[in-house]
């Protein structure tokens, strides 16, 4: 008996657990982040981009090119930040006549208009196996209450929204001054309804010469991008996502020259991650939400919210569950 037992937990240990972090690789030899903080003063959205850049060589010179990016829009209650997948609501709302699958989402303008927040989305719907695919554009009106949106028949450049404020629930938001273009650094803060953040990250010195603009060398093994909240002599980070510069080693060019570069990002532990679906008349009870390992599943929650786990704390599941299941199932059975 005690050695089933002991067998049994063994298996147990070596199952693989799934960490609720949201991590993403992508190794580059630089990084750019750009974001702004629209806020309508009792909640915000942050649009934010993660670009990466590449390195092309001619005979005499090489210089970066942009070869990935990846775009988000974060919401911000003034306690809670989620981080909202658009995913679901964009294939309910595709064209019969197109592929089901997308990717590519970008997030093109945010309007508050009479109260309702306006999303103009476009996706890359494709098909792998006709290797065809075409670019979708639309207009969402976002419920942040319930995480659905609608999609509304409008044309967006005429479409006049309110002026952003500059602060939520009585805070101040402020985008630190080494955030922004050169252009823009008059003080060590500007306010978020001015031009959003836009700064380029390295972990080499010797890579900056791939591209004529300040950078920030970062010689830490992260680095936190976000934005401050101030009040009276409070003052408050809300932090969007780090930077994973441990330095990683990467080659380029003719002669596989090395230098180091960065390795990737994730997105804090405390951010919850929540599909935005269309918005229904009537809302079950049920809402679907999406796992830190990319896994959709179903949990009992008011309606679109969802309860992911947003610590470091490791899960079990899949090969772990069955596990646990098998050794409830002996032991009952060396009880009898």
């Amino acid at each position: 008996m005690p050695r089933v037992v002991a067998v049994l937990l063994a298996l147990l240990f070596l199952a693989v657990p799934v960490s609720a972090t949201h991590y993403v690789k992508e190794p580059s030899f630089i990084y750019e982040v750009q974001y702004n903080v629209l806020s309508n003063g009792s909640e915000v959205l942050v649009p934010l981009s993660v670009i990466q850049f590449g390195v092309t060589c001619g005979m005499d010179s090489c210089w970066a090119e942009v070869y990935g990016d990846q775009e988000y829009l974060l919401l911000f209650n003034g306690s809670q930040l989620y981080l909202l997948n658009f995913t679901p609501a964009l294939l309910s709302n595709l064209p019969p006549n197109v592929p089901r699958n997308i990717s590519d989402v970008y997030f093109n303008g945010i309007k508050y208009v009479n109260g309702s927040w306006y999303v103009n989305v476009s996706a890359f719907s494709y098909s792998a196996e006709s290797q065809w695919g075409t670019t979708l554009g639309f207009v969402f009106r976002l419920d942040t209450r319930n995480f659905c949106v609608k999609k509304v028949n409008v044309n967006w450049s005429p479409l006049k929204g309110s002026e952003f404020k500059s602060e939520i629930n009585g805070w101040r938001i402020e985008i630190p001054r080494v955030f922004l273009l050169p252009s823009l650094k008059n003080g060590s803060t500007i306010p978020s309804s001015y031009p959003p953040a836009d700064f380029l990250v390295a972990v080499n010195a010797s890579n900056t010469g791939w591209l004529p603009r300040p950078f920030i060398i970062v010689n830490q093994t992260q680095f936190p991008v976000y934005f401050v909240l101030k009040k009276g002599n409070q003052m408050k980070n809300v932090t969007l996502i780090f930077l994973n510069t441990t330095p990683v080693q990467m080659w380029y060019g003719y002669y596989n020259e090395n230098t180091t570069g960065i390795p990737g990002y994730w997105f804090p532990d405390d951010v919850k991650i929540v599909n935005v679906t269309p918005c229904k008349k009537v809302n079950t009870s049920t809402s679907t939400a999406v796992g830190t390992n990319g896994t959709t599943y179903t949990t009992k929650t008011p309606p679109n919210i969802t309860k992911t786990q947003t610590t470091k704390e490791k899960g079990i599941c899949g090969p772990g569950l069955i596990v646990l299941l098998t050794v409830g199932v002996l032991l009952k059975r060396i009880r009898r």
